[in-house]
């Protein structure tokens, strides 16, 4: 006949005990895991948040600063009171302080009325007027849909060594009667910076066809 086992009962309740602990301290390090994760969860996701307003707030106010600058190339163009001359004076002048225009093009009634270009810029990226100009050729601008959009902008960048958008608008105010879109390229170099700002986040910008403008891997 095999012995009998006694274990003191005192025994019984510390092993009692210890099992009351693990299970107890198990519970609060899951609990607190959880939360853990849920507030960093919570963090990641606010400061996304963050990034992506205060990104676009100043992706947008340098679109803003754009489209001014364009209206301001626009009554200047447009502007009957003064000559050829006081137009190509100002123009110029003009297109030294937008030092990121590359170029702006008035369109009146489906057509190519004129067009400035930055000379220096261009030939610095290896182009001139005629490769602008077969570019244009091959990637038009749809002309109706900026007539009845307050501002047009998309990627139109012609060669690596010059990043580009296009940002378009309409002007209502023709004394023909006719439509007119003025457009300008413009560099894309505020924007890059804009979005390789982060070293965490994956930041990037899209035109109105959904095709990147910016992206924090230039490539």
């Amino acid at each position: 006949m095999a012995p009998h086992l006694y274990i003191p009962i005192r025994f019984k309740i510390l092993i009692a005990l210890l099992l009351v602990v693990t299970v107890v301290v198990s519970v609060i390090t899951f609990t607190m895991a959880r939360l853990f994760h849920a507030d960093k969860t919570a963090y990641i996701r606010d400061l996304t948040s963050v990034i992506a307003l205060h990104t676009t707030q100043e992706a947008k106010s340098y679109l803003v600063g754009y489209r001014e600058k364009l209206e301001v190339l626009n009554r200047i163009i447009r502007d009957r009171n003064l000559s050829q001359a006081q137009k190509a004076d100002m123009l110029k002048n003009l297109f030294e302080d937008f030092d990121e225009f590359i170029a702006v093009t008035l369109y009146e009634d489906g057509q190519e009325k004129v067009t400035l270009y930055d000379t220096k810029m261009l030939e610095a990226a290896g182009m001139n007027k005629q490769s602008l100009s077969d570019f244009r050729t091959k990637h038009p601008l749809p002309l109706a849909q900026i007539q009845t959009d307050s501002v047009y902008v998309e990627n139109s960048t012609m060669t690596e060594a010059l990043p580009s958008l296009s940002l378009a608008v309409s002007d209502t105010s023709s004394d023909n009667g006719k439509p007119v879109v003025l457009a300008a390229m413009v560099r894309l170099d505020k924007l890059l910076q804009l979005a390789g700002r982060s070293r965490v986040f994956e930041t990037f910008l899209v035109d109105a066809n959904g095709q990147l403008l910016v992206h924090t891997d230039r490539n």
